[in-house]
């Protein structure tokens, strides 16, 4: 690592005023009006810990004590499902005195001599801090990082003062994102508020007049499963062939691009979708059925041919219904929970 002049390099374990740790066993049976506890969902939050959704855990002093969080940690997911929720770093800065963390959570208190705590804190979730945490990940059921991975991350350090200004710019970049975000998030529940009232009926054009009909959707359309496959079917690797899957859909429906796949093989026209084409799941992992039956409308990508799997169904729609107009129709609250309550399954939903 080149250090510039004036910098210079420290571990985390360096730079932790103790030692790097574990916090308290969660045991459900505590769960009661004692003390804040933060799990690894709260990690999640938003550029910080937000300590009026935290639960309650019913334990001793003497262990509250010992695990103890105060304004200025930092907090590390040390286990995940996937290997991107490792190590995911949050910072503490409410003044709330009646906070605990939990086993699946490590902590790190800053010196505060030797470094800035939000410049720690943006470091750590750097692409560089990244990839060191990731390779020192221990892979299996659950994918685990453990002090000696946390704590020997190299910390390039410029003088104090220089770390709070960079730390002062990137929050404000923060700040910004999350705004945005709080913005886009407010923007969806206007629109789906609308869409409940215009695809009901509900609120109304002026120039339109006309009796609605209510139809069934068998009525209006035919429909056709996608390709049943093999592993050796399809490719990691891009080819000429685009093929959607369950993971193409968000939930709730609409494309996600993180879906696609690709076949290495030609395979009948029949399964074949184009921009503009309905489709939706047969199948569901989530815990709450966000898939099943939830639609995309196809895109246009940049294949030459789109083909779909056999989680996938393609709805053929007669030629006096518009393909947009049912896209979001299927999306509507009423619509996905007729299709969640006829899914049938219990770790993999049909």
């Amino acid at each position: 690592m080149k250090v510039p002049k004036g910098w210079e390099v420290k571990s985390l374990k360096q730079l932790s005023l103790f030692r790097i740790s574990n916090g308290i066993f969660n045991d459900p049976k505590n769960v009661g009006s004692g003390y804040k506890l933060i799990n690894v969902v709260d990690l999640y939050e938003p550029i910080e810990i937000n300590t009026a959704k935290l639960k309650r855990l019913n334990t001793s002093k003497d262990d509250f004590k010992k695990f103890r969080v105060e304004k200025g940690d930092l907090f590390f997911t040390r286990s995940s499902l996937k290997l991107e929720g490792i190590a995911h770093c949050t910072r503490f800065r409410a003044n709330d005195k009646d906070v605990m963390w939990e086993c699946h959570i490590m902590r790190v208190k800053p010196n505060k001599l030797l470094v800035d705590f939000n410049f720690l804190y943006e470091y750590c979730r750097s692409h560089n801090a990244k990839k060191h945490f990731f390779s020192h990940a221990k892979t299996g059921t659950m994918t685990t990082i453990d002090q000696q991975g946390i704590g020997n991350l190299n910390v390039l350090l410029p003088p104090l003062p220089e770390q709070r200004k960079i730390a002062k710019i990137l929050g404000c970049w923060d700040r910004a994102i999350a705004a945005c975000e709080q913005l886009i998030a407010t923007s969806k529940q206007q629109k789906q508020a609308l869409m409940q009232q215009l695809l009901t009926a509900k609120k109304r054009f002026g120039e339109f007049t006309g009796e609605w009909q209510e139809v069934r959707l068998g009525d209006i359309a035919q429909y056709l499963k996608g390709y049943t496959y093999k592993t050796k079917d399809y490719s990691e690797e891009e080819t000429v062939h685009g093929f959607l899957t369950i993971k193409s859909i968000l939930k709730g429906g609409g494309y996600s691009s993180k879906g696609i796949k690709f076949l290495s093989i030609d395979i009948d026209e029949k399964f074949r979708v184009f921009k503009g084409d309905i489709i939706f799941a047969l199948t569901d992992l989530t815990r709450d059925a966000e898939i099943v039956g939830a639609p995309i409308l196809v895109p246009k990508l940049l294949y030459k041919k789109i083909f779909i799997s056999m989680d996938l169904v393609k709805v053929i729609v007669n030629k006096n219904i518009d393909k947009t107009f049912l896209f979001y129709l299927m999306k509507i609250s009423k619509n996905r929970n007729f299709m969640r309550a006829r899914a049938n399954g219990s770790t993999v939903l049909h």
